[in-house]
């Protein structure tokens, strides 16, 4: 199934750093998973924030997998890789990063997992009835030259699954990154993000072959808990746990969406 992609790869230096910044940080992210994935869900900002995004994702790719064949671009450490092929699915992974492939290969052995690039991917044509990227998109430069190649080796009617940031989320993260992005702040990844709103992905999707589904706005409250977590942490179990309900509530309305930690949506290869 493998081969070199028939598309000239694009350079991104955005995504070069990106790269080098998981490389160190492939350790901590498997330290991450590893609690969401156990009963420390509420441990931090963090974990929370991925384990709401990882409730709307299971639903909208459900299991049993049935022999489907996944892709997940990005692939990081392999934990979401993990759990698709435990749910029936047939996967394969991408990353740049040698570390996070050292992690995601130890994870899942004897799964197809190919160190490559977004704007190249290493497979055929029509190979997959299910991509993923999660948390990627925002590293990318050249985003609509990137859902070219996931709707390439999309089978057609296959569902693409995806995160970005908007710059209009409530975390106040893309204001805090146009400081990060350019110099070094003590605490803070130095790397400048691209932050998309959910009109701009629409109109990226229909320019690259794709069918736009649905969206998500995930993780509306962990703005304010930010504060809970860095200033009285032994209180932020219990006020995650109050809030989530309000959380699901506004996750159920697709205009709120932007204002989201975490804009996922869905769509389908034309």
């Amino acid at each position: 199934m493998s081969r070199p992609s028939p598309h000239p790869i694009t350079t991104d230096e955005t995504n070069r750093e990106a790269v080098e910044v998981h490389q160190r940080q492939a350790g901590l992210f498997r330290e991450r998973y590893d609690a969401i994935y156990s009963d420390r869900r509420y441990e931090t900002c963090f974990h929370y924030g991925r384990g709401r995004l990882h409730d709307v994702i299971d639903r909208w790719i459900p299991a049993p997998g049935q022999g489907r064949r996944l892709l997940d671009v990005g692939c990081g450490t392999g934990h979401h890789l993990a759990r698709w092929s435990g749910a029936g699915y047939v996967c394969s992974g991408l990353d740049a990063a040698d570390e996070m492939l050292a992690e995601a290969r130890g994870r899942n052995p004897g799964l197809c997992i190919e160190k490559g690039d977004v704007y190249g991917l290493p497979f055929g044509d029509s190979s997959f009835d299910v991509v993923i990227a999660i948390e990627l998109l925002r590293y990318l430069a050249e985003v609509p030259a990137a859902l070219r190649e996931v709707a390439r080796v999309l089978r057609p009617g296959g569902q693409f699954v995806a995160t970005v940031m908007s710059p209009y989320s409530m975390s106040g993260y893309p204001i805090l990154n146009l400081l990060t992005g350019r110099f070094a702040v003590p605490g803070f990844v130095h790397l400048k993000q691209h932050f998309h709103s959910r009109r701009a992905i629409i109109q990226m999707l229909r320019q690259s072959g794709l069918h736009y589904e649905e969206v998500c706005g995930v993780a509306f409250v962990t703005a304010p808990q930010k504060v809970a977590e860095r200033l009285a942490p032994s209180m932020l179990r219990r006020s995650l746990e109050l809030l989530e309900p309000v959380d699901r509530l506004l996750s159920a309305l697709p205009a709120l969406a932007d204002l989201a930690l975490h804009v996922v949506f869905r769509a389908r290869r034309i």
